[in-house]
C-alpha cells in the first residue's frame, strides 16, 4: 500500500505541474526568451493540443501581433496588416524600439539548431532581407577554422539598436560534450537591416559586458 499511495503522489505532483505549465502562458506570451530577456515566447495554453491565443502589442500601441495556433498576423485596430504567417512551436519574437520589425527565434531542438531572421510590419520590406543567420554562421565558422562545432552554433535574438536599423544576435556553441572547449562559448553580431550585413563582432567577454542587463542569468555564468 505505501508503493500505491507513493504512485499516486508522485502522479498528482506531475499533473499539477503540467497543469501549471498549461496555465502559465499568458495571453502576452511568456518571458524571458532564449537568450535576451527582451524575448518573448511564443507559448502556448495547450501545447499537446495545438492551442495558443495571444495578442503582443508594439512597443508604441498602435499594432498587435496576434497569435492563433500556428499562424501569426499583425493587426492596425480592426485592420489586418498584409497577409498572415506561419510561427513555429518554438519561437520566439523581439520588437524593436519603433515598433517596424521584429527579430524572431526559432528553436528547433533541445540544443538546437536555433535560427534567427527579422520580419518587417511591412511586409514588403522582408523581401530585401538576406538570410541572416547563415551570413553569421558562416563568418563565425571562418574566424574559428578546426573549432569543434564551429559550424554549428545556434544564432538568437538579443537586442535592437537605433530603433529598426540594427540588430542584435547572439551565436552560441550548442552545449554538447562533443563540442569539446568551445561548449556554450558565444559571440555577438550586430547586423545592419535591412542590409543584413555585419556592422560589428563581438567576444563573449565584451558580449557579457556591453548587454549584461539583458542577457538571460544562463548565459552571464562565469564559470
Amino acid at each position: 500500500m505505501q508503493g500505491l499511495a507513493w504512485l499516486l503522489t508522485l502522479m498528482t505532483c506531475l499533473l499539477g505541474r503540467f497543469v501549471g505549465t498549461q496555465q502559465s502562458c499568458p495571453k502576452t506570451g511568456e518571458r524571458p526568451g532564449y537568450a535576451s530577456k527582451l524575448g518573448v515566447i511564443l507559448c502556448y495554453q495547450d501545447f499537446d493540443g495545438g492551442h495558443r491565443h495571444l495578442e503582443i502589442p508594439s512597443p508604441d500601441g498602435a499594432v498587435l501581433l496576434v497569435i492563433d495556433g500556428d499562424f501569426g498576423k499583425f493587426m492596425e485596430s480592426t485592420k489586418q496588416l498584409g497577409q498572415p504567417f506561419t510561427v513555429g512551436r518554438d519561437e520566439e519574437i523581439i520588437w524593436s524600439p519603433d515598433s517596424k520589425a521584429l527579430i524572431f527565434t526559432l528553436n528547433l531542438g533541445g540544443m538546437g539548431p536555433t535560427i534567427a531572421s527579422v520580419g518587417f510590419v511591412d511586409s514588403k520590406v522582408d523581401l530585401q532581407l538576406p538570410d541572416i543567420t547563415a551570413t553569421i554562421k558562416a563568418d563565425f565558422a571562418a574566424r574559428h577554422v578546426g573549432a569543434e562545432c564551429s559550424k554549428d552554433v545556434n544564432v538568437e535574438g538579443l537586442a535592437w539598436e537605433e530603433g529598426s536599423k540594427k540588430a542584435v544576435f547572439v551565436a552560441e556553441v550548442p552545449s554538447s560534450s562533443s563540442c569539446g572547449k568551445m561548449l556554450g562559448h558565444f559571440e555577438a553580431y550586430v547586423i545592419s537591416i535591412p542590409e543584413g550585413k555585419i556592422l560589428a563582432r563581438l567576444s563573449q567577454k565584451e558580449t557579457k559586458k556591453r548587454w549584461r542587463k539583458i542577457l538571460i542569468p544562463e548565459l552571464l555564468d562565469d564559470k
